[in-house]
């Protein structure tokens, strides 16, 4: 407990380093769509885009087209985002799993740099009784009511629509009440997953007159998608369903940028977009996620803007998400604390700035942490003993031309990204590469840690068990 009282406490003082400030910290919007693949952004139904907004802010911004999540579901992944440690550090291992208190959150140095704080979440598994919500003054899990009728998924996502509406509720509060402080606002959108309810005319944009899917025998598979069978036709479909829900979200953000930018909140804001995790599509046999360590579920897009910037970038280096964090403090002049893993990417940004008034010491010091910033990406899915292992992925390193998979059975998978993209064969890369890749692991596993011990956990109730199995997930 006395660490981050500690560590807090240096926060506190950190603005009034370097004198006066004049300038008010920018506002911050980190916008997570869960279950992105990053082929979405650019992908075309006929000769439209699926996500023409999102597809124009990677244009108009910074955009990291080999971002690789740190995990392959959701929880462990979006703890790595808020707190810039590996799932091995922050022990999210399940999914009754707690962030640990004296974990450091991205929301709780902004709120300590004087930052309002926002969450607003349409997945209703990152409870804030899990410690997803420290550091939040508000924080919101989401859920539908049950629909009825045998057709209907049994469990129904909260839809954009309520997310605007609430976060944009409570900002008008904001504004009223504290007119002059910075916010930080967390979005969670959920159409991308499972159970899919696609509006009509999204469904009808990205069919282009191929015949209209099943949509509730879509979802009986996807519920257990990790085990159903899946026939081409099958296949065609839920890709349909998940290309409709994706635009449906598209058209939302769009939506939500409008009102954003007539109240003001975008004039001096830095804007971070992206995913939890991506989806697998039958390219290793399997539907879902949460299974591999595979590139489709690595694999999601990051777009960052930030004041001032106005010509785009795309950068193809790989990146992780375990830099967001760091990224958003340097953008504000926020020193990024060290017990960050991840190092900030202002430097891959057009028209690089800092604003505030001064640049925050520390910020940029410290050794170069292992997959920190860009060349190198490390992900993990460490499961509890007894957790079901359709494949035996554990770790993962990601190079700019080669990958190394490491499997909780002692076995390796090595792939040669260059020649071998779709990773269909496991033994094309040479004994050097091998060795330089497993060594990179060896030294990723002893800074982390290796196994994490056990975290606390909460006990899940019948009605949170049933989501799960609704969400294509398997305990």
């Amino acid at each position: 407990m006395l660490r981050p009282l500690i560590v807090r406490a240096c926060l506190a003082v950190l603005p009034l380093i370097g004198g006066a400030c004049s300038k008010t910290p920018p506002n911050v919007l980190v916008v997570v769509i869960d279950t992105l693949r990053v082929d979405r952004v650019t992908a075309k139904a006929g000769d439209a885009a699926v996500m023409p907004f999102l597809h124009g802010l990677a244009e108009r911004g910074a955009f990291f087209s080999n971002a690789h999540a740190q995990s392959s579901w959701t929880n462990p992944s979006v703890a790595t985002i808020f707190t810039s440690r590996y799932q091995s550090q922050h022990r999210i291992t399940a999914f009754n799993s707690t962030l640990a208190e004296e974990e450091l959150t991205l929301a709780e140095v902004l709120r300590e740099h004087g930052y309002a704080t926002g969450g607003f979440i349409a997945n209703v598994l990152l409870r804030a009784k899990l410690g997803f919500g420290q550091g939040f003054d508000r924080y919101e899990t989401y859920a539908r009511q049950d629909r009825g009728g045998n057709d209907d998924p049994a469990f129904a996502k909260p839809r954009a629509e309520r997310i605007n509406r609430e976060s944009l509720a409570w900002l008008d509060e904001r504004r009223r009440t504290e007119p002059h402080r910075p916010v930080f606002l967390y979005l969670h959108f959920m159409e991308p997953h499972n159970p899919y309810d696609p509006p009509d005319p999204y469904l009808e944009r990205v069919l282009r007159g191929r015949p209209r899917p099943d949509v509730a025998d879509v979802n009986r598979r996807m519920a257990v998608s990790t085990v159903a069978t899946f026939d081409e036709q099958q296949v065609q479909a839920m890709r349909d369903c998940y290309d409709a829900e994706a635009a449906s979200v598209d058209a939302a953000l769009r939506d939500l940028f409008e009102q954003l930018r007539s109240r003001g909140f975008l004039d001096d804001c830095i804007v971070v977009i992206t995913a939890d995790h991506g989806e697998e599509m039958h390219e290793h046999g399997l539907m879902g996620h949460d299974q591999t360590l595979y590139e489709e579920v690595l694999r999601v897009p990051l777009i960052v803007l930030a004041p001032g910037t106005h010509d785009g970038t795309t950068v193809s280096g790989i990146v992780s998400l375990v830099a967001v964090a760091p990224t958003v403090l340097d953008l504000a002049g926020i020193a990024v604390p060290t017990a960050f893993e991840g190092r900030s990417l202002r430097a891959q940004m057009p028209g690089r700035q800092s604003w505030w008034p001064f640049r925050a010491a520390g910020s940029t010091s410290g050794p170069e942490p292992p997959g920190g910033g860009i060349g190198i990406a490390y992900s993990e899915l460490i499961k509890d003993p007894g957790a079901t292992h359709l494949r035996p992925h554990e770790r993962a390193v990601v190079t700019e031309s080669a990958k190394l998979i490491s499997n909780v059975d002692g076995t390796s998978e090595f792939y040669d990204l260059r020649t071998d993209p779709a990773e269909a064969h496991p033994d094309e890369v040479g004994p050097e590469a091998r060795a330089a890749l497993s060594q990179l692991l060896v030294d990723f596993t002893a800074r982390t840690g290796g196994a994490p011990p056990s975290s606390s956990r909460v006990i899940l109730d019948d009605q949170t068990r049933e989501r799960m199995r609704a969400l294509g997930y398997q305990e």
